[in-house]
């Protein structure tokens, strides 16, 4: 899983060693979190959880990396490029996180729908001038 960046890059000859690091750890981010999305896509939420170990052990290392690291001393370009990388992680988290949120609120959804009692809760139906009327003020009124 391991990505450095091509070959004769600004990273590879600016700081020996921390831009390239940085670098790799960011697109190793990257990476995680496109694995991440595909299984929330296929709602495997127990290869999900497995992956929230590696992300969070990714996320120290890119937090140690870049506490240990002088960006003023790493190349311009270099940094550019990491942070260009870092910001597709955080878009690419966002992804993850609105999938989660619908999923999230989906299963809910299905969860109150099979346990609510269906006596108790009012059905909402068409009148016939195409308002709502709740089947339970139609039943009241007589007309139910």
């Amino acid at each position: 899983m391991q990505r450095s960046p091509p070959s004769g890059s600004q990273a590879e000859t600016s700081v020996p060693g921390t831009d390239v690091a940085g670098l790799t750890l960011a697109h190793d981010l990257l990476s995680l979190l496109s694995q991440e999305f595909e299984v929330l896509k296929a709602q495997q939420f127990d290869q999900f959880e497995s992956l929230q170990s590696a992300k969070e052990a990714l996320l120290q290392q890119i937090a140690t990396h870049v506490r240990q690291h002088d960006p003023q001393t790493a190349g311009s370009a270099s940094r550019a490029d990491f942070k260009d990388v870092i910001r597709r992680c955080r878009d690419a988290h966002r992804r993850n996180e609105t999938l989660l949120r619908n999923q999230l609120t989906s299963i809910q959804g299905t969860l109150q729908a099979l346990t609510a009692p269906t006596s108790s809760l009012p059905t909402e139906v068409y009148d016939r001038t195409g308002r709502i009327a709740s089947r339970l003020g139609r039943l009241m009124d007589g007309n139910g």
